[in-house]
């Protein structure tokens, strides 16, 4: 016993109380000897590597398109509210265009002429056009109108009123439009003939 406690470092009495022996004990070759209790080893978990993040890169810039807005308050004549070519602007109102985001807003004139007012490039996005009638004419088309404007775009929109009855009254009749001097002096001739046949009757009674 002495030879295997000093070969595997064990003390005696730690040898022989594993294997339930006592102080006089004899093993004999071929005798199962214990040298220890043993278990599962508990497995130490490797150290994970803790990833270094990336610097975050720039911000990618949105790139913004534009486009054009052309509007027209027409003259809608026959009251149909589709313009039509001779049907020319009306001066004297007013035109707003705002976008969504309020970075845009423009107030105009209406022009005169067949020509639409056009605003300049403007920054793509969801736009609210009002049109203001001027004083003597009632809209025959709605007066405001929402529209998406995409890049590259040049959108026209077309805004109809129509004169009312008194701006019709104030309005000088045009040349070559008036009472015609020939059916005035056919008028008078009826009323002297008239006048003349009653005074031959009176006399032709007496």
């Amino acid at each position: 016993m002495w030879s295997i406690s000093a070969n595997f470092n064990i003390p005696l009495d730690e040898l022989r109380a594993l294997n339930g022996l006592a102080d006089d004990a004899v093993i004999a070759p071929g005798d199962e000897i214990f040298l220890g209790l043993g278990g599962p080893a508990t497995a130490v978990p490797a150290a994970q590597a803790t990833p270094t993040p990336m610097p975050a890169g720039p911000t990618p810039t949105v790139e913004i398109g534009f486009g054009i807005l052309c509007v027209i308050l027409y003259d809608d004549i026959n009251g149909d509210a589709i313009r039509q070519e001779e049907e020319i602007s009306i001066p004297g109102g007013a035109i707003s265009i705002g976008n969504a985001t309020g970075t845009v807003s423009i107030t105009e004139d209406t022009l005169s002429g067949l020509d639409h007012f056009c605003t300049t490039e403007i920054e793509e996005g969801e736009y609210t056009i009002t049109v203001g009638v001027p004083d003597g004419y009632n809209p025959t088309t709605e007066f405001s109108a929402a529209i998406t404007l995409n890049p590259g775009d040049e959108s026209y929109l077309d805004f109809g009123a129509q004169k009312n009855s008194v701006k019709v009254a104030e309005e000088p009749a045009p040349i070559g439009e008036g009472p015609s001097p020939t059916l005035g002096i056919i008028g008078a001739a009826v009323i002297l003939l008239g006048i003349i046949l009653g005074v031959y009757a009176i006399f032709m009674r007496r």
